[in-house]
């Protein structure tokens, strides 16, 4: 005889049960799965490539800097356009930079400032893609 779950786990994930929240939950897990590993894989490439702490730290800051300065103008430009349309255009973009970095590396033809400017350019998508 199957034991029914506890009213707390059927409440818990009661949101699940709606398709389009689960194809929201399941894409923003991927997005961020993706994210934290371009993170890492980035950081020790700058690691790898310098053998430099300062290097990795101006790197770092390029990465995330730009989210703690530009987050208040992202909210006013976010309100002004087609929201599906908008997280679409920025998951391209960032598909498209780390793509951009991947095949750099894999060429063997990346260098610091190239990982600098390429850890730049997401943000403004990034921003727009968390101000929803």
């Amino acid at each position: 005889m199957p034991i029914a779950a506890p009213e707390w786990k059927r409440r818990v994930f009661a949101a699940l049960a709606v398709p389009n929240f689960r194809r929201y939950v399941s894409g923003q897990a991927l997005s961020l799965i993706g994210t934290w590993v371009e993170t890492v894989a980035q950081a020790l490439l700058v690691l790898r490539l310098t053998d430099s702490g300062t290097a990795l730290g101006l790197t770092t800051s390029a990465r995330f800097l730009p989210v703690l300065l530009l987050s208040p103008y992202a909210g006013l430009l976010v309100d002004r356009f087609d929201k599906r349309r908008l997280l679409i255009l920025t998951q391209v973009g960032l598909g498209l930079v780390s793509t951009a970095l991947g095949v750099s590396v894999l060429a063997g033809t990346i260098t610091l400032w190239q990982i600098v400017v390429l850890a730049l350019l997401p943000w403004g998508r990034r921003l727009v893609s968390r101000r929803r």
